[in-house]
């Protein structure tokens, strides 16, 4: 939501992520969206004691509250 920070999820503790580090869509199978789309920069990637994946919160790469019209993309996995 808007006020909620968006999250990338599924990141091995051991994965090496930089600040600022752009984040794009994986195109894995069975995904809602091909892969190699731009979807915001890291801002902030820390593990946690216990946990298996790292908690890596995402800036986007667009203002939302600003976004008026969107292209729809029709995509079919191969």
């Amino acid at each position: 939501g808007r006020s909620e920070p968006m999250r990338d999820d599924l990141v091995a503790t051991e994965t090496p992520i930089g600040r600022r580090e752009l984040v794009v869509t994986s195109g894995l199978q069975q995904s809602a969206f091909p892969a190699g789309i731009p979807v915001g920069r890291v801002s902030s990637a820390r593990s946690v004691a216990g946990e298996d994946e790292k908690r890596v919160t995402v800036t986007p790469l667009v203002d939302l509250r600003k976004l008026a019209f969107v292209k729809v993309l029709q995509w079919s996995p191969a």
